[in-house]
Parts: structure tokens; sequence; C-alpha cells
């Protein structure tokens, strides 16, 4: 499939924009470094701004958005704010703790987040009440990137030290299991419960 260019538009912020992604309904909301999320609606060649969305007191690191339209953000004050993407209502606060939220991802039912920590642990915190639910430690370092699953079953994360930690099951209250993922310099996948559950050669 080839992709062409659609519509542009410049000046969105006023500093970097570190982190960017697309609603259901066709909003893409950003994230600066001047502090704000902003959503915007494109259709075809015209992009109008929807929300300014405010809280954050430093820099937005990262986006994420539910199929119902909630969105999350994390900021390098320590928070993940909860942000409904129809009204622009703040859903919700919560408090990570230092170096606790670089980068989030929301489950695709909006009822979990997870973050990843500037020591290489996944957080898992739950939306409704915003009490960390669970705390996965990978072992690795600075957790750059997280993802949930399309599925919510799994979540894995992006290390600066070149690994890949994913945990399966136990987003829901079950024992989770782990995987024991790409590291530096090695192409494939290793279960743990294979072997010596240390990654293939």
């Amino acid at each position: 499939m080839a992709y062409t260019s659609s519509a542009q538009l410049a000046n969105v912020h006023e500093d970097g924009v570190w982190a960017v992604a697309w609603s259901p309904n066709g909003q893409v909301v950003t994230g600066s470094c001047d502090e704000l999320v902003q959503s915007y609606m494109v259709h075809g060649q015209d992009i109008s701004k929807k929300h300014s969305l405010r809280g954050h007191q430093l820099g937005v690191c990262s986006v994420s958005v539910s199929e119902g339209g909630l969105a999350a953000s994390s900021a390098l004050d320590s928070h993940i704010r909860l942000w409904d993407l129809e009204s622009g209502a703040e859903r919700g606060v919560i408090d990570a703790g230092p170096v606790e939220a670089w980068t989030v991802s929301l489950s695709p039912d909006g009822r979990l987040v997870a973050s990843g920590s500037q020591g290489g642990n996944i957080n898992l915190w739950n939306v409704e009440g915003g009490e960390k639910q669970h705390t996965f430690e990978t072992g690795g370092k600075f957790a750059m990137s997280v993802a949930i699953s399309p599925d919510g079953t799994k979540v894995a994360c992006g290390a600066a030290d070149g690994a890949v930690p994913c945990r399966k099951q136990g987003l829901c209250g079950r024992p989770a299991r782990t995987d024991r993922l790409i590291g530096r310099g090695s192409p494939r996948l290793a279960e743990a419960g294979r072997g010596s559950g240390q990654p293939e050669a």
C-alpha cells in the first residue's frame, strides 16, 4: 500500500513533540515538552484542533489511547493523567512517583494503564481508582517504551540495554507468565519454561 501526504499542520506546539497517537475516532493526540497534550481531528486535507489538555507541570513524554477514546499521558512531573477525548475533561491523575512513568500504554478496554520506569520495571495501574495493581521486575535497564497487546493479555517494554522483556497474563489478576525476550543481538524470542528459560543462541 502506498502512502501519500494528506495533511500537515505546522507549529502545533511551542516545543518538541515527544509523543503521538491515533484515537479510534480519528483524532491525533500529541504530547510535547511545552507541557501540553493536544488532540486534532483529521478530515482529508483539513486538520482542526479539538482539545488543548492542560495539567502537566513538566514536558509530556508519552501518550496512549484506548479503544473507547480514553487517553493517558505521562510527563517528567511523574504523573499520569487520564483524559476523555470526546469532552476534553480530565478523568483522573495518578502520582506514579519519581521516574516511574517515563512511558505509558492503555489496555484496549481502558481499565489498565502500564508505565515503564527508569529502573526497568513495568507498573500496572488501575484507571478507575489510580491504584498500582502490580509491578513486573524485568531485571533490565531504563524502560523507554511499553505496550499492552491488542487482546489485553500481554505487556512488553523496550529497555535501554537492548532487551524487550514481556509479561503474559496477570493483567486481570491471574499469575503472570514471564517471557525472556529479545536480548542484545538476538533475533529470536525464547519463552521461559522452555529449557533453561534463557534467550536462545
